[in-house]
């Protein structure tokens, strides 16, 4: 049997060119959503970027501003540190001004000790010098 052709009718015809243009309308909503949806991100792109600089140019800010604190704070430590030492050593000089006649006494009393300055020395027999600091 020869292959019949189908014919398409006029009105199948035109369904077929609707649905056509139905399937363009959509195509082309999709494109404009799309160039919208990219507009959209190219502004969030661009203003992401620019919090970003921000944040890094306040983070070298805040940075640069701790290193000088902590330059600052290791100056004042080492200022107090060294004022603690010097007050130390004027409560020790005090406390030693204070002991020294004492100490001198019981020395010489108790230990035979000659007084030389603030050293005290012992001469003992077959023994060397001894050496207080008082």
């Amino acid at each position: 049997m020869p292959e019949q052709k189908k014919c398409i009718t006029d009105e199948e015809l035109k369904e077929l060119k609707e649905e056509t243009e139905r399937s363009f309308q959509r195509a082309e909503e999709a494109i404009e959503r799309l160039a919208v949806n990219r507009e959209e991100w190219d502004k969030e792109s661009a203003e992401t970027l620019r919090e970003i600089r921000e944040i890094q140019k306040r983070t070298t800010e805040l940075s640069e501003k701790n290193e000088k604190s902590i330059a600052e704070l290791s100056a004042m430590s080492k200022k107090y540190g060294k004022s603690i030492g010097d007050l130390g050593n004027k409560f020790g000089r005090f406390t030693e001004s204070l002991t020294k006649p004492s100490l001198e006494r019981i020395l010489e009393k108790q230990f035979d000790a000659d007084y030389q300055g603030w050293l005290y020395h012992k001469e003992m027999r077959g023994v060397q010098d001894l050496e207080v600091d008082g």
